[in-house]
């Protein structure tokens, strides 16, 4: 782990209200996939895709919002059936995950879930290259500490 400051930036795409109960994650990987919103997000300044973990209602046992995206251009206006998402500045604590995925993500969360971060459930996220589906691609989460 590795802590560090990150300024604020905005972010593209589709979102849920959900909990780490109903694990119903993986549809919407699906759905941002099918759809092909990674090629339809304009004004990317990068093809990083974010899962992006905020609106928290208590911790990572209440509901959330999770959203998935990519990083666009301060001010870009939401194309219909997306919407726009403001990561705000703050110390996060950075993982790095490597390993097959989705059992490394699984893993990596379950050891967040239970170190002793003083977290602030505010916006969470993993930042994913292009190709992380392919084998052993590395990742990374960021988790907002007070």
């Amino acid at each position: 782990m590795q802590k560090i400051e990150k300024e604020s930036f905005e972010l593209m795409g589709i979102e849920i209200r959900t909990s780490n109960a109903k694990e119903d994650f993986s549809g919407m990987w699906d759905i941002f996939f099918k759809e092909d919103y990674e090629h339809k997000i304009p004004n990317k300044v990068s093809d990083d895709i974010f899962g992006l973990y905020t609106e928290y209602e208590s911790d990572h046992m209440g509901e959330f919002t999770f959203f998935i995206g990519c990083k666009v251009k301060n001010g870009t206006k939401p194309l219909p059936g997306m919407v726009i998402k403001k990561v705000p500045a703050s110390t996060y604590a950075k993982f790095d995950v490597e390993g097959e995925f989705p059992n490394s993500l699984i893993t990596k969360w379950q050891e967040i879930w239970e170190a002793d971060l003083p977290r602030s459930y505010s916006c969470d996220f993993e930042v994913y290259s292009k190709n992380f589906q392919s084998p052993n691609q590395p990742f990374h989460i960021y988790i907002a500490i007070r």
